[in-house]
């Protein structure tokens, strides 16, 4: 089966992307950046929605897999966020929807992060007393950690988490793209290939 998969971490000012095509060596990343929404939210949403296009249909892009995050909004910026992710979810569902409708069938599934990261980071046990926040920010780290195994040299979180995202997507479709793409088989990998170049 082919397939061509793209990984959204969404978010207000900073959205993470990843994709791989069956075949790829590797995935390619990036981010989608903005500054405060303020009064631009509208411009913003629209533009996002425009970027997150041209990413599906120059990719010839197949399934979207974006992060769903349940917001408990007990302040109003907290809202704001969750008001923002429905937004963007929307937006991605409208990208699906209308490249569909134009011959390239695109299929938009959401995952959950404790979900994604399951599969990617593995068991990780929150240590007692930390904080939601350092938390959140050492799982961040993690998903930097992995992709630097993997040999997919990130430099920010988001694109990492995206990383993460898209591998979830890829292995449910293909369950054996985490064994070929797992650190060991990128040892090995790096080993044949200083093989051949110093043989040839």
């Amino acid at each position: 089966m082919t397939y061509s998969v793209l990984g959204l971490d969404p978010s207000m000012t900073c959205s993470g992307w990843a994709h791989y095509r069956k075949g790829d060596k590797a995935p390619t990343w990036g981010l989608i950046q903005y500054p405060a929404w303020g009064d631009d939210e509208g411009r913003y949403l629209w533009d996002w929605f425009e970027r997150v296009g041209r990413l599906c249909s120059d990719r010839e892009v197949t399934h979207i897999f974006i992060e769903d995050v349940r917001f408990h909004h007990q302040h109003s910026e907290t809202l704001t966020q969750m008001i923002a992710s429905i937004g963007l979810i929307s937006m991605a569902t409208i990208v699906a929807y209308k490249l569909t409708q134009r011959g390239q069938p695109v299929e938009l599934l959401s995952v959950q992060p404790q979900v994604w990261r399951k599969l990617f980071l593995g068991a990780l046990p929150k240590p007692d007393g930390m904080s939601k926040h350092l938390w959140r920010k050492a799982l961040k780290e993690a998903a930097v950690g992995q992709c630097h195994k993997r040999g997919w040299m990130v430099e920010q979180d988001d694109e990492a988490d995206a990383c993460g995202i898209m591998t979830y997507g890829v292995c449910t479709i293909d369950p054996a793209f985490q064994t070929r793409q797992g650190p060991l088989f990128r040892a090995a990998e790096k080993t044949h290939d200083d093989f051949v170049r110093d043989n040839k």
